[in-house]
């Protein structure tokens, strides 16, 4: 039975909204008209990046970390016709000391008035799940466009961890879209039922990390074949995980010289401006001028950045030693010891994670070896060289090109990348110069940072071509 939201505000869905609401606006919110402290970070410390030519693009800043705030604070405009069912694969883990009870993943569903539009499945950023409010606000515009939405869940979410994933220790895109493949297949059947609803087309959308995740649940169609899948679109792409990860962590080195009661300030002074932007409308049009209002450095916005994004880390951390403890993290497992825990889990870093959990689970062990083409077990070195090179999404798109039935059929691909994205990666040009037959819809923006351009009428515009072709 799917969850409306206007009348579940006991669900953990929604209870889990506000709460990712709550934690945007904690870290980042807008300075209109508010009484707080302006800190001040007297070192000269915007970054630019050389890939940056084109001036004449309509964008308020070319600030890498200002433009990357604008796709955390957007939000639906109205939370009316979303509706949300809490997924398990795991039932077993329903005991799990710190996580008691919640092993369920969120999925939210946009009908259209349509029963056969066009299904979209949209997949969130790194840590986002179904219910975080700039998700809502992709679907919320794909929806108004006449299309269905599903939303899933990011496979590096601990919801997704504890309820979803094979390892419990997500972080390879192979195997983690064996799992995400699984919630979209009971996702679509409650969906038809439900919607009472026949789609035409079926599209993948994903974002950040969850272009990731669309990218290996497409291939992962083209093995099980459940869906007819017509086009795959991905908005600034990680397009190697393991390095943006690693990225992620190197966000923190700059608030390496800042004080212990530098960064309290820096919180502060951002839970002090809550209730500003909890008051304000926030609409695509008057995104520029509340961007332009932060009174907030490069340094320390990319500071915060990284501090946000290490908090959901600790929970997936808290989350994959529940179900399977390496030892990681010496505090017991506890409630009584969660702050203590919690604490500790965010002392590590996802080069960390990745290293000693990803790396180390013996599930992700046994898959790869059964993978190999050797008889031997793999080596370590061979191991790891196996993981990184088949979780890149360069490998995989290379992969596809030599399928010639792939395409010479109606799929179709394209992705909107911005030349200033903090995690830009070179082998994005580098495929879409390879290959301008199949993706004639790329779209490469001069400016916007990290999912910077979702509100941007050019962005929208050449989108939604794409999807009406």
């Amino acid at each position: 039975m799917f969850i409306d939201f206007n009348n579940a505000k006991k669900n953990s869905v929604v209870i889990d909204c506000f709460l990712s609401l709550l934690l945007t606006l904690t870290f980042f919110v807008l300075p209109i008209n508010s009484n707080a402290q302006v800190i001040d970070d007297s070192t000269n410390d915007f970054i630019y990046n050389p890939f940056v030519e084109n001036k004449d693009f309509p964008y308020p800043t070319d600030r890498i970390y200002l433009s990357s705030v604008s796709s955390i604070i957007l939000r639906p405009t109205t939370f009316q016709g979303i509706h949300f069912k809490d997924y398990t694969l795991h039932p077993e883990r329903s005991n799990l000391s710190i996580f008691a009870n919640k092993n369920h993943v969120p999925i939210a569903f946009y009908g259209t008035a349509s029963k056969q539009a066009p299904l979209v499945f949209f997949f969130p950023g790194l840590g986002a799940n179904a219910s975080t409010p700039s998700s809502l606000y992709m679907a919320e515009l794909i929806r108004k466009k006449g299309y269905n939405v599903i939303v899933m869940s990011s496979t590096m979410s601990w919801q997704f961890a504890i309820a979803a994933s094979t390892t419990g220790s997500p972080g390879y895109g192979p195997q983690d879209a064996k799992d995400m493949y699984q919630l979209m297949k009971l996702a679509y059947r409650d969906f038809l039922k439900s919607y009472n609803a026949t789609p035409s087309k079926i599209y993948l959308i994903g974002q950040s990390l969850g272009a990731s995740d669309a990218s290996f649940a497409f291939n992962e169609n083209l093995i099980q074949k459940n869906f007819l899948i017509e086009k795959l679109i991905l908005i600034n792409p990680a397009f190697n995980p393991e390095q943006s990860l690693l990225k992620l962590d190197e966000l923190l080195l700059y608030g390496q010289n800042y004080s212990e009661e530098h960064k309290r300030a820096l919180q502060d002074y951002s839970m002090g401006l809550i209730n500003d932007l909890i008051s304000k409308k926030v609409e695509d049009h008057n995104i520029p001028s509340l961007l332009l209002s932060i009174k907030l450095s490069e340094k320390q916005i990319a500071w915060l950045i990284g501090m946000r994004f290490r908090d959901s880390l600790s929970d997936l951390i808290l989350a994959s030693q529940s179900i399977n403890n390496l030892g990681i993290i010496k505090t017991p497992l506890t409630m009584r010891n969660i702050s203590t825990a919690k604490k500790e889990a965010s002392k590590l870093s996802f080069k960390d994670y990745y290293q000693f959990i990803v790396l180390k689970n013996s599930t992700l062990v046994d898959y790869m070896n059964k993978n190999s083409n050797t008889i031997e077990p793999i080596t370590t070195e061979e191991f790891e060289k196996s993981i990184n090179d088949t979780s890149d999404l360069y490998t995989l798109f290379t992969h596809w090109s030599s399928n010639d039935s792939l395409f010479n059929s109606k799929f179709q691909w394209a992705i909107y990348e911005n030349q200033n994205d903090f995690l830009w990666n070179d082998e994005i040009k580098k495929l879409l110069l390879e290959n301008k037959k199949q993706n004639s819809h790329s779209k490469i923006y001069p400016m916007g940072g990290h999912l910077g351009t979702l509100w941007v009428p050019e962005f929208q515009k050449n989108l939604f071509d794409f999807l009406a072709l």
